[in-house]
Order: structure tokens, then C-alpha cells, then sequence
């Protein structure tokens, strides 16, 4: 099964090198991101067969920040084993190495479909309030 991070909180963070800066593009992006939809797209397409698997968060994170680095997947791992913004963005709870390899951002393509990223985007844009 799945361990459930999408409702981490940057105060939450353990970083050793002093605290996380609130205003950090990443942070504010993490507050954006329904990370509830993505848990239930994401549980979606789980049986349970022993295996453990990624927190939604961090499949999903994974994926946003390739796309909006535009990078390959040994890159990717490189970096969020070096940036604590990546790591908290991805739903870690303290600095530490990635916790993944390049070949697992495969299964999380696998997971998250075209469809589900559009769902997910969708959820993040705040609606306008209708008042009467």
C-alpha cells in the first residue's frame, strides 16, 4: 500500500542546514497542488499485492517538476537528491537522499495518465465564489 503525505506543512520539514524559506516558488507551489485528488487517482490504480508503493505526493511531484524543469529522469533524481525545496515539494518529511531511481519515474508515468494530470490541474485552479 501507500503512505498518505499530501498533507505535509513546511513546518513539518526537518532540514539540518536551518529552515525552509515560506516564499520559495516550490512551497507556494506545493499549497497549490490538490494532492487529495491526486491521492484518489492514484489509489485508483492500486491492488494489493505486497508491494509497497510511492506516496502519491511524491509520484506526482516528481512528475510536475520534470515537466516544469523540462529535464530527464537521471537528472531529476540527481536534484531532488541535492535540493530540500524538491524533496519537500515531493512530500519527503526531512532532507536525505532521493528515494527513488531514474527507472521508477517510469511506473509513475504509468500511473498518473494524461487524463488524471488534467484532472489534477483542473482541481487546482481556484473557482470563482457564485453570491447571491
Amino acid at each position: 500500500m501507500y503512505k498518505n503525505n499530501s498533507q505535509l506543512r513546511i513546518e513539518d520539514f526537518v532540514f539540518p542546514y536551518g529552515k525552509l524559506d515560506p516564499e520559495n516558488d516550490w512551497v507556494k507551489l506545493a499549497a497549490l497542488v490538490p494532492w487529495e485528488v491526486a491521492e484518489e487517482r492514484y489509489a485508483a490504480r492500486f491492488v494489493n499485492n505486497g508491494h509497497p508503493a510511492h506516496p502519491a505526493r511524491m509520484a506526482l511531484g516528481a512528475l510536475l517538476i520534470q515537466r516544469r524543469l523540462k529535464c530527464s529522469d537521471q537528472w531529476l533524481v540527481k536534484h531532488v537528491g541535492e535540493n530540500p525545496y524538491l524533496q519537500y515539494f515531493i512530500g519527503m518529511k526531512e532532507y536525505g537522499p532521493c528515494p527513488f531511481g531514474a527507472s521508477t519515474l517510469v511506473a509513475f508515468r504509468k500511473r498518473f495518465s494524461e487524463e488524471d494530470l488534467a484532472a489534477i490541474l483542473e482541481a487546482s485552479v481556484p473557482k470563482a465564489e457564485t453570491g447571491k
